[in-house]
Order: structure tokens, then sequence, then C-alpha cells
């Protein structure tokens, strides 16, 4: 997988397994987990972490807008459920 996202040139990969530390030992990636497959609260606490940092150094224009910043998406707009 990543060596198909380095062949694109527009193409980050996150890597998962790489992120929760999958190469060590099953305790510690663990206690990502809930059942051994489903990521817990603290799994997808970091998944989303990972993902937001990849938006910002990948595509910066994508990722919420910092206060004080002019890149981004600006988050003080109206929530979705309100725009239909």
């Amino acid at each position: 997988m990543k060596k198909v996202a380095q062949a694109h040139n527009h193409c980050a990969c996150l890597d998962v397994w790489e992120l929760l530390r999958g190469n060590t030992s099953a305790d510690i990636y663990g206690k990502y987990l809930t059942d051994g497959l489903h990521l817990n609260e603290q799994g997808n606490r970091m998944l989303y972490q990972g993902l937001i940092e990849l938006i910002k150094n990948e595509y910066p224009n994508l990722a919420p807008m910092q206060e004080g910043s002019d890149v981004g998406i600006p988050l003080d707009g109206k929530p979705w459920d309100e725009l239909c």
C-alpha cells in the first residue's frame, strides 16, 4: 500500500498498523482495540490524530483552519445538519 501511494504523486498514505504500533507486542497494540480487531476509544483518537496530521502535512488547504490562519477549512460555519 505504501509503495502504491509513493508511486502516485498526490496520494498520501496513513499506515494505521505503524501508527498504532502493531509491530510491537500484543499488549502494546492491544490497548487500542476492544476485541482484537476493532478500535476502542483510545484507538479511534489515535487514528483521528494521525489522519489530521496527515491532512495538515499533505493537504493543508483541507485541514481545519487554525485561529489566526488563512489556510484550511473554517470551523465556524453552520453544522451540516443545519445546512440540509
